[in-house]
């Protein structure tokens, strides 16, 4: 599991703003991880495969390692930081604002569409409201 810093807002009864915060290391070991598995596979003018510099597939590849980053990191914020507020989506979640820089935390910005009740207190609801509609019929 991540260890990632979450906070819930309060936008409705369904609807949660979640701000969630992943640690540099952790932002910098999947860039070191990106990088190594592009610089195996990248092919570059003047290179053979697998010898390219880190500084040259950084240089080439920045935008396409830091959306794999985002792509892994994100997701797997997200999933944690809904493990640990005990919220059940019932759609995607809208990534609003992500904030990704080699070596810093990421902060991203992400508005989830929650169940108004989970399904164990609906059912106690629904009990009670049956207990009260059958004990106002018969007085």
């Amino acid at each position: 599991m991540m260890d990632v810093k979450s906070e819930i807002n309060h936008l409705s009864a369904t609807q949660k703003e979640l701000v969630i915060e992943a640690p540099a290391e952790m932002v910098q070991k999947e860039f070191d991880k990106t990088y190594a598995a592009l610089s195996r596979s990248a092919k570059v003018a003047g290179f053979r495969p697998g010898k390219v510099p880190r500084s040259v597939i950084k240089q080439k590849f920045h935008r396409e390692a830091r959306d794999t980053v985002t792509g892994q990191l994100v997701p797997q914020a997200i999933r944690t930081a809904l493990e640990k507020h005990h919220l059940q989506l019932i759609s995607e979640p809208k990534i609003h604002d992500v904030s990704l820089q080699e070596g810093q935390p990421l902060i991203a910005l992400i508005t989830l569409a929650l169940a108004a009740l989970n399904a164990g207190l609906m059912m106690v609801a629904i009990a009670l409201f049956d207990r009260e509609s059958i004990l106002t019929r018969w007085k």
